[in-house]
């Protein structure tokens, strides 16, 4: 399959491209500037790629519905930065996109993790949103319960990011797959940064056929892991999130949403 890689500016200037069959490789020799993104081009929709667009950031196997997807450049402006110091910083930046082998695509994974999910829908998948986030901080977002970091004893900035729920008891977040998998199993990590924290003593996944099973959680600082009868779903909720009754105002919080199964095709 042939790739095709851009950097571009923010008024869609080419700063840099390459195109190769299987994998391409890019590497850029000055700073970033606000605005540049990268923009990766494929010769088929419905693709499954190996991604890894800064050396900090680990390699994801994604799944892009269409034959573009854009990745704007993340800053660390904010108070409580989401992503390690060094991120996409400095004058030597090395990415490269890959078409993923059958055997990546095939085996049993946990299909929720994206270093590269963005808050916004870019077309790449597993893409997490919610109906709240703490203040929009980045540290609180919810994309940051399927990066792979399992830091949990502290909150904000990063390793401690999480998905902070403003305090609303509706709170709700889907993480959508893109395409039809086969669940197994799903792990729920809370953060665990005691007594900062509270928890949730129940929580409802619902599947993208409106199927519902109750988790019932524990205070812990451990992955609390939850068999599922082989379930295929296009996407999963968590909601109905019940605070334990402790009399604590804390703030419950989750850090790392994981779900075990397998690609479909």
């Amino acid at each position: 399959m042939r790739i095709k890689v851009s950097l571009k500016d923010a008024e869609d200037k080419v700063l840099l491209e390459q195109m190769q069959d299987d994998i391409t490789v890019l590497v850029f020799k000055k700073r970033y500037q606000l605005g540049d993104y990268y923009e990766i081009e494929l010769e088929k929709p419905n693709s499954y790629i190996v991604v890894q667009l800064d050396p900090i950031l680990n390699p994801a196997l994604i799944y892009i519905q269409g034959k573009h997807w854009r990745y704007n450049i993340p800053f660390n402006f904010q108070r409580y930065p989401a992503m390690a110091d060094g991120s996409f910083g400095g004058i030597a930046h090395y990415a490269y996109v890959r078409e993923a082998t059958t055997e990546e695509i095939l085996r049993e994974q946990n299909l929720a993790y994206n270093s590269h999910d963005q808050h916004q829908n870019s077309g790449a998948f597993p893409h997490v949103t919610a109906n709240a986030e703490t203040r929009n901080e980045d540290a609180f977002l919810a994309k940051n319960v399927i990066d792979g970091y399992l830091a949990n004893k502290g909150h904000g900035r990063f390793p401690f990011q999480s998905w902070g729920i403003d305090q609303r008891d509706d709170a709700e977040l889907k993480l959508d797959f893109g395409r039809e998998v086969l669940v197994k199993k799903i792990g729920i990590l809370l953060r665990a940064d005691f007594p900062h924290d509270n928890y949730w003593t129940k929580a409802d996944i619902t599947f993208s056929d409106g199927a519902t099973i109750t988790l019932n959680l524990e205070k812990t600082d451990k992955i609390q892991y939850f068999s599922v009868v082989k379930k295929k779903s296009s996407y999963l909720k968590v909601n109905h999130l019940c605070k334990a009754a402790n009399g604590s105002e804390a703030f419950p919080s989750l850090s790392q949403l994981l779900v075990w199964g397998t690609n479909i095709n």
